[in-house]
């Protein structure tokens, strides 16, 4: 099967003015042992000699695993002993065949893995990590999500050090530029956000006032100096997060993200949908969903596959949750995008 031929069957498709989106149909390939979508992006008003570039993208890896390291650390144990889903590192063989079927291909311009990366915060979850995905001679960009920033998952109680230290571990794994990453390939800017950082402010230390939002400062003057950058060099921006922004035009309000009463707890519901988001959420919330002029596309993770838009002031933008990589484990899920 011809992974960019318009033999694929389609699914959905939206006009927006300057940009036409074809989406097929999930397939599955046996023999890669692979679920996959393409989604094609027709820009009219790309700039000129900017060529065709191809992205894969996974979510949601979830490893869950403990070493020696961590299970000398009470809080591990605990977590360990309750998440029984992916336990043991059983995330690897999905994530090992989404990642081969992207390097068969040879034609990919970047890889980006978007959170959970790891199913709870742990020394043998980041380990893993390093070993399935950042190791990869693929150009991937990691980013990461809710669980990252915690040891805690699926225990309903909270963590014991503040999160500014969780952040800190992920930093020495990730690198400093896990917050915010902007990268130009061919007339496409790429850009990779964390937005699920939001912890509670009864719970949270001071020294965590920094992430009382899902959105941080420093990420919202970033994003204002890039789209001005991708406006006046005619780019094309496609923006790569860990979770959905809020919209009206989607059964994703009601999804599993947002009744979960962990993913409350933690984010408050989806960014744009509630009044106790802070001004910078708000900002970004409003820069993103009114960017239509240059913004192509919105892309995260969430526990289904769902096409969405956002509805802004200059159009509409396709938002696209993807199903967790681990879905049809030991299949590896993938959305591959190719935009031109």
């Amino acid at each position: 099967m011809e992974l960019f031929s318009d033999s694929l069957k389609k699914d959905k498709k939206m006009n927006t003015g300057n940009t036409i989106y074809e989406l097929t149909e999930e397939y599955r390939d046996d023999d890669k042992n692979v679920f996959f979508r393409r989604l094609k992006i027709n820009v009219s008003a790309a700039k000129n000699g900017g060529g065709t570039v191809r992205i894969a993208m996974i979510s949601d890896p979830r490893f869950n695993s403990c070493d020696i390291q961590d299970l000398s650390d009470p809080e591990l144990q605990y977590t360990f002993s309750k998440r029984t889903e992916l336990a043991f590192g059983e995330s690897a063989e999905s994530v090992d065949n989404a990642m081969a079927f992207i390097k068969s291909l040879g034609n990919i311009n970047k890889t980006i893995v978007t959170g959970n990366l790891c199913d709870y915060l742990s020394h043998g979850a980041i380990t893993l990590v390093k070993r399935h995905i950042l190791s990869s001679d693929l150009n991937v960009t990691a980013v990461p999500g809710r669980t990252d920033f915690t040891k805690k998952t699926g225990t309903h109680t909270f963590d014991t050090n503040p999160l500014f230290e969780r952040v800190n571990t992920l930093k020495a794994a990730l690198g400093n530029d896990m917050f915010y990453r902007s990268e130009i390939i061919g007339s496409v800017m790429i850009i990779t956000m964390i937005n699920a950082t939001k912890v509670r402010p009864d719970k949270g230390a001071d020294s965590d006032k920094e992430f009382s939002g899902h959105y941080l400062f420093s990420q919202k003057e970033a994003l204002i100096k890039d789209l001005d950058f991708a406006r006046k060099n005619e780019l094309s921006v496609l923006i790569f997060e860990s979770e959905p922004l809020f919209s009206t035009v989607c059964d994703i309000n009601s999804a599993s993200v947002s009744n979960n009463p962990e993913a409350k707890s933690n984010f408050n519901n989806l960014t744009g949908n509630r009044d106790s988001d802070t001004a910078t959420d708000k900002a970004v919330y409003s820069i993103i969903s009114n960017g239509a002029d240059v913004i192509r596309g919105v892309f995260c993770g969430a526990d289904n596959f769902c096409a969405t838009k956002l509805n802004g002031d200059n159009g509409d933008i396709l938002q696209i949750a993807t199903e967790p990589v681990v879905k049809h484990t030991p299949f590896g899920s993938l959305l591959f995008i190719e935009i031109g």
